[in-house]
């Protein structure tokens, strides 16, 4: 604490511009720390009155500094937070949670052949030729009937779209 007293009056009286008191330069003699302190300012004041004082501004150095604050002030487009990648991840996983909820809804072929009339049973004489008959006739009535059925939907749903388009029509 006494050392930092002591370069406070030694700093003051070398500002004030007037030689240091005797006393002063005693003590400050007498303290290496204030010995050092006293000789960095000395020689720090001594410089500071030699040199004048020169301020070498070069001239682009404000265009680049405007340049910058110019930069600084543009508004930049906003970055995408997703890539490609993470957008394909996303479709992906919502078509496949579509997919699981719309699975008890779908309609299985089996259902549909189950509202068919029953073939008659198989004849009781296994002979090439009834037997190529049964076989004919099961399989065109379990392939072509859902098909039928389908068509016919499908034409009802066309003829239902073009009543709503006639009369959607000014």
């Amino acid at each position: 604490m006494r050392t930092w007293l002591l370069k406070f009056r030694l700093s003051s009286a070398v500002d004030a511009g007037k030689p240091i008191p005797e006393a002063l330069r005693k003590k400050a003699v007498a303290s290496p720390e204030a010995a050092r302190f006293l000789a960095t300012t000395l020689a720090l004041g001594d410089t500071l009155k030699r040199r004048p004082a020169t301020s070498e501004i070069p001239a682009t150095l404000h265009w680049a500094i405007m340049r910058s604050v110019r930069a600084e002030s543009q508004p930049t487009a906003p970055k995408p937070r997703w890539g490609v990648g993470a957008w394909l991840a996303a479709a992906g996983a919502a078509a496949s949670l579509a997919l699981l909820l719309a699975a008890p809804w779908h309609k299985t072929p089996t259902l549909a052949l189950r509202n068919q009339p029953v073939p008659p049973p198989a004849p009781a004489t296994l002979s090439a030729p009834t037997v190529s008959e049964f076989m004919a006739q099961t399989v065109t009535r379990s392939v072509v009937s859902p098909l039928a059925e389908e068509f016919d939907r499908l034409g009802q749903d066309l003829d239902r779209t073009e009543r709503f388009l006639l009369a959607s029509l000014p």
